[in-house]
């Protein structure tokens, strides 16, 4: 995720191994009718041991599919629903473009996702180190988040 925002000052993006997809869905039901969509275009469940009920793999590409609502499935943030409601556009590729959520809303998520499962690891998550990289390489995005109402 942090690849697709311009990084200033040399700044390096850590590596990942799956990519997280938000989805404004209401239900479990919802959640469950938009993931037998993504199996018929080929998608299918992640076995690596350890995986969340939430991914999918695509392309040998893991995906977290998570809801914007708390379905009971994989992690649920406040942030999402307004998070996806401000995602904005990035192509990716020629012709192929995403929705990614916005730097600040990047954050958001980081820091809540921190307070949920970081368990107080200041040395070893990856939350937080994601949230201190998008921090240091958008120097005007701490700016910005002190004074977002959101």
């Amino acid at each position: 995720m942090t690849a697709l925002y311009p990084l200033e000052g040399g700044v390096d993006v850590r590596p990942t191994v799956d990519v997280a997809c938000v989805v404004d869905v209401a239900t479990t039901a919802d959640y469950y009718a938009f993931v037998e969509r993504l199996r018929a275009r080929g998608f299918s469940e992640c076995v690596d041991e350890g995986a969340p009920l939430c991914r999918r793999v695509f392309a040998n590409i893991r995906v977290d599919i998570v809801a914007t609502a708390d379905t009971g499935i994989g992690p649920t943030n406040r942030w999402y629903k307004q998070a996806a409601l401000e995602a904005t556009s990035h192509e990716i590729a020629p012709g192929l473009k995403v929705l990614a959520i916005t730097p600040i809303y990047f954050v958001a998520t980081k820091l809540e996702a921190f307070r949920g499962r970081g368990r107080g690891d200041y040395q070893a998550s990856h939350d937080l180190e994601d949230t201190l990289l998008v921090l240091a390489g958008i120097p005007h995005l701490r700016e910005q988040l002190r004074t977002e109402s959101t």
